[in-house]
Order: structure tokens, then sequence, then C-alpha cells
């Protein structure tokens, strides 16, 4: 699982603004600054909500199941099931972000403080 510390249209909006003529027409991955596995993740949000998180591992039927039903298309499912049937590790590092933006890209950690109300929200914290 990869978690994107930037917004998707942002980046892209940005890119779209500001890209270098060095990057036009060149393929460039989604950038993160650190490569976490979905248990590092939980655990930093353990930390940031200052309560423990537990991590249920899914066969991979009931995580196909959730994924279909919450929409995504059935060929991204079977290869996001086959990439964690390879290793549970995130995707490689990028430069992409800072490369197009000049701005550094925030850690999972960072973005998830400043997301904390929105996941108390979701998750009845409050």
């Amino acid at each position: 699982m990869m978690c994107t510390t930037r917004s998707p249209a942002g980046t892209a909006r940005r890119r779209k603004r500001s890209a270098p003529a060095a990057s036009i027409g060149r393929c460039c991955g989604p950038g993160v600054p650190e490569l976490l596995t979905p248990a590092e993740e939980l655990e930093i949000l353990g930390k940031v909500l200052n309560r423990p998180l537990e991590l249920i591992p899914l066969s991979s039927a009931a995580a196909s199941e959730g994924m279909l039903r919450m929409g995504m298309p059935a060929e991204i499912v079977e290869a996001a099931l086959r990439r964690t049937e390879i290793s549970d590790h995130g995707t490689r590092i990028w430069p992409t972000v800072e490369e197009v933006t000049g701005h550094a890209q925030r850690r999972f950690a960072d973005w998830a403080q400043a997301h904390l109300d929105a996941f108390r929200r979701m998750g009845g914290l409050d």
C-alpha cells in the first residue's frame, strides 16, 4: 500500500503550472519521501491519534472483495494483490514532487498529524 503524503490533484496542478522543460515528456513516478509498510503506517497513525491500533490481516479474497465493493477496477485490485504477494513494502522513492515543485514532500507522520481532525471525525474519535 502506498500512501501519498500530498494530494494527487494538488501535485498535478503544481506540476502543470511549474513543470520545467526538462520534465516534459518524461515519465515520472509518484513521489514519496519514505518507504513504509501498512503496519508501519498504522503504528504512526496510532501514535498521532494517541491510541492503540491493531493490524488485522485479511485474506486476499477478503481484501479483493472490499476493494471491488469500494469501486476499484478489477485490474487495479488484481495488480495491488499481486504486488503485496511479492513484498509488504511500499513503492520506491521517487524525487518527482521535489524536482517538479521545488518543495520537499511531507513525511507520513507529518501528513497524518496535519489531518488529525479528519482521522478523528472518520473514526468517531471526537
